[in-house]
């Protein structure tokens, strides 16, 4: 399964398809990842926003985005009704 908030992957659709009420907890290797924009679950990778000592996001050198890192594991999404 593959779930993304990011309109332009292909787990975009999928996770716009959830029913109203419904979030998806993703964790890699049993812990729960935060900042998560794309879960993959077949390919065993998640793609998260990195977090600075603050707790503020972390810019790129230009400072027009966010820094993102692809971490790879044992990925699962629960789906919990919130």
């Amino acid at each position: 399964m593959r779930l993304s908030v990011n309109r332009d992957d292909v787990g975009y659709r999928p996770y716009r398809m959830l029913p109203r009420g419904v979030l998806p907890v993703v964790r890699l290797n049993g812990s729960v990842v935060n900042q998560c924009i794309t879960a993959d679950t077949s390919m065993g990778f998640v793609l998260v926003e990195v977090p600075g000592i603050d707790g503020h996001l972390v810019l790129n050198t230009r400072r027009d985005a966010v820094v993102r890192r692809r971490l790879y594991g044992r990925v699962d999404i629960d789906l919990v009704r919130h």
